[in-house]
């Protein structure tokens, strides 16, 4: 955010907001005001703390003992022009910097009464926060879907499914990724998230029958298919018996950019206790004549009978298929609306070249990931061609390939409800600054490298004498 960056920028040369913020006392919220988005710090500020006129010069405010700062009323920052239409405010021992008028004075207002105690959710969501972190995290899912609105299309945001309440997590931050671990609390009924409770937990396994080129991949634990689409409200018995009640285990949905440059390739994963079971309950909704079938490699292709059937059966996130083609490769169906694609698994998956032949994503999955009943998986910094057609043409620049190119992978996994809340843990990897030379991509200041084999656990070690 731009208002973090820039309290960053400024406690590195103020000593006195320096002091504060080393105490771990700064709360940073979002708020969305209808098509206002705004950013809001605030952290503990005594009058008498040394320093503050040099402070106050800063950004522009006159924090003087005598000054009309200390009335409880927010000012205009008129310092640099980096600090252009932020507000800054103090009450009750508290300071208060905002990106817009909006958000400081709906703060002000609002410490007069009972704020955010009033919503009992929320309450039961921070008692849960843990001591010895480096910060927490806590999230309203309903209004956080809607602040994405900024950012992404409308279909984008319908299609984020999230129950409403509230998102409670601890953060940790070390040399080689961002780990945050809580609960989430629902305030409703969710479909998915009672679907979900209800199937167990899973490894995730589907990286073995999916290429390397593959960037985002979204995995939901299934031990009893009939009960998942129940719980979904899906009642179609013909079209669930021959594309879906076969699956035992885990399905799946994952997503590479394409090869030509331009859009994206897409498959769907489904786990079967029988081989066989996909194509026979398939063929079962065939018309008279048969469906149509292929060959690659000696693996059987077939098409799917009727169009449109995984998206009617497990929701608009699969609309993308409409006739896709199908081959079981081990223990799993696999399928694809372009052959293409299909060939690019089968042959991933008989030459060894597949996703979880990936030394750097196994070592990555190894050390992160679970046993769990959802998991999202994405490698940020190739994301930016999925990411792309999901973005608002006047979106705010700040999100945009430059930024997810210097992030490393992300996960996130989410497991069955434990008195009424649901564990969720996320981990997003840190990744090393690229630029382009030549059309290639390359690490800033880099001037040679060397693979290391598994993951660092701990940032360099500066020494004065190497030898001794």
């Amino acid at each position: 955010d731009a208002l973090l960056k820039r309290i960053s920028g400024l406690a590195e040369t103020q000593p006195a907001l320096l002091e504060r913020l080393n105490e771990g006392n700064l709360l940073v919220a979002m708020v969305g005001n209808g098509q206002n988005l705004g950013t809001l710090a605030i952290w503990p500020l005594q009058r008498d703390t040394p320093g503050l006129e040099q402070f106050g010069a800063t950004l522009g405010v006159d924090l003087g003992k005598g000054a009309a700062t200390w009335s409880g009323g927010s000012v205009e920052l008129k310092g640099d022009t980096a600090w252009t239409g932020c507000r800054f405010a103090w009450k009750d021992g508290l300071a208060l910097l905002g990106s817009n008028t909006n958000v400081v004075e709906e703060a002000l207002l609002a410490m007069g009464g009972d704020g955010m105690r009033s919503d009992s959710t929320f309450v039961t969501a921070k008692r849960t926060l843990g001591s010895g972190t480096d910060g927490h995290v806590l999230v309203h899912l309903d209004r956080a879907q809607r602040l994405l609105g900024h950012w992404l299309t409308n279909d984008a945001v319908e299609g984020l499914r999230w129950p409403e309440g509230w998102l409670a997590m601890d953060v940790r931050i070390r040399p080689e990724a961002a780990l945050l671990s809580g609960l989430i609390f629902p305030s409703t009924n969710d479909t998915l998230m009672q679907a979900l409770s209800a199937q167990g937990l899973s490894r995730n396994g589907v990286t073995r029958v999916l290429p390397a080129s593959v960037t985002t991949c979204i995995t939901h634990q299934v031990s009893d298919p009939q009960r998942y689409l129940e719980e979904l409200g899906v009642h179609n018995d013909s079209l669930a018996a021959g594309a879906f009640l076969w699956c035992r285990g885990v399905f799946a949905l994952a997503s590479a950019p394409d090869t030509s440059g331009s859009g994206q390739r897409d498959w769907a994963v489904f786990q079967t206790d029988d081989p066989l079971a996909p194509f026979e309950a398939l063929s079962r909704l065939c018309p008279s004549g048969g469906c149509d079938t292929s060959n690659h490699r000696s693996i059987r292709l077939l098409r799917a009978p009727v169009a449109g059937m995984l998206g009617q059966l497990l929701g608009p996130a699969f609309d993308r298929f409409e006739q896709p083609w199908y081959a079981v490769l081990g223990d799993k169906a696999v399928c694809s609306d372009e052959r293409e694609a299909l060939h690019e698994a089968i042959d991933a998956f008989l030459d060894g070249r597949t996703l979880a032949a990936d030394e750097r994503n196994a070592d990555f999955l190894q050390q992160y990931a679970t046993d769990a009943s959802l998991t999202v998986w994405a490698d940020a910094g190739r994301s930016d061609t999925w990411l792309k057609p999901h973005l608002r043409t006047d979106a705010p620049p700040a999100l945009n390939a430059d930024l997810l190119r210097g992030l490393g992978r992300f996960l996130m996994q989410v497991a069955p409800a434990q008195n009424g809340a649901f564990p969720i843990t996320l981990c997003l990897q840190h990744g090393a600054a690229l630029k382009q030379e030549f059309g290639v991509e390359q690490q800033v200041g880099v001037l040679w490298t060397s693979a290391i084999g598994r993951p660092l656990v701990r940032g360099p070690f500066l020494v004065r004498n190497h030898v001794n």
